[in-house]
């Protein structure tokens, strides 16, 4: 419900709603140049976390995936814009090497990682269970020296939400299972006794034995919405129906004409000119 209602706002009608804890270490990390990799999870309001990331100074971009309903996507970029917060799509030409020399100019990228990519991957134990993380974000980070900072969202009264930010690696050259693990436990300690707060309803299909996968997940099921223009989207009982299996059977003689009742009057015949 926060989200929809920050969409339509400005950014000065969503700030007063922020309270953030440990900006100044954000802020420091992004002085130093390197890149500062924000990584989230689907908690609390998660478009917070880049909107207080702004407040930092530094340039925020943030990754997001297209999404089906193109007129929500349009207010949500537009959102995401007002407050300081490019977007880059994902699956786009360009979008890697984008994001590479975003980090490079030391600007601030956001991601979320609890939702499967198609890249490589790795399976880490996340509240309890085994979950799949994307390895790429993190393999960059390494690689460029960029500092790793996890940010999350808890909601609050009277609809406030505070935006925490912890660092967890300091741009050394950490190897990237390490990073994602930290990022995990640290993701676990904010949620706490509170589970609930991860809400991210998403199939999470474990693999493997921990090693990094680079197979692409299977994808999810289509469930059928009624008045979809995409027939495979329709329910069975608005689809057309299937033609007939089995030999080809001969079409149905022609219905013959209705006898006319005794009584009925009849229609005169048509004068014809000689």
């Amino acid at each position: 419900m926060e989200i929809a209602w920050s969409m339509t706002r400005s950014s000065e009608e969503v700030r007063p709603h922020l309270v953030v804890e440990g900006l100044d270490l954000l802020r420091s990390a992004a002085a130093t140049g390197r890149g500062v990799l924000l990584v989230s999870a689907h908690m609390g309001n998660w478009e917070m976390v880049g909107q207080a990331a702004a407040l930092a100074g530094a340039p925020v971009a943030a990754i997001a995936r297209p999404m089906r309903t193109p007129r929500l996507e349009r207010l949500l970029i537009a959102f995401r814009e007002r407050c300081g917060v490019r977007t880059l799509v994902r699956q786009k030409a360009g979008t890697s090497l984008a994001v590479a020399r975003w980090l490079q100019r030391g600007g601030v990228f956001a991601c979320l990682v609890d939702r499967a990519s198609s890249g490589r991957r790795i399976e880490l134990p996340f509240l309890g269970a085994m979950t799949r993380l994307p390895l790429g974000p993190f393999d960059l980070a390494c690689r460029l020296g960029s500092i790793v900072v996890v940010g999350s969202a808890r909601r609050l009264p009277q609809g406030m939400t505070r935006v925490t930010f912890r660092q967890v690696t300091g741009g050394s050259a950490i190897d990237a299972h390490e990073t994602a693990r930290q990022v995990l436990q640290t993701l676990e300690q904010e949620l706490g006794p509170e589970p609930e707060r991860w809400l991210w309803i998403g199939r999470r299909q474990p693999f493997g034995n921990g090693a990094p996968c680079a197979d692409p997940p299977r994808p999810l099921e289509r469930r059928p919405v009624p008045g979809s223009p995409d027939p495979r989207l329709r329910p069975r009982h608005l689809s057309p129906p299937d033609p007939p299996s089995g030999p080809e059977r001969s079409p149905l003689p022609p219905r013959p004409a209705r006898p006319r009742p005794a009584d009925a009057p009849q229609s005169a015949p048509a004068h014809r000119h000689p």
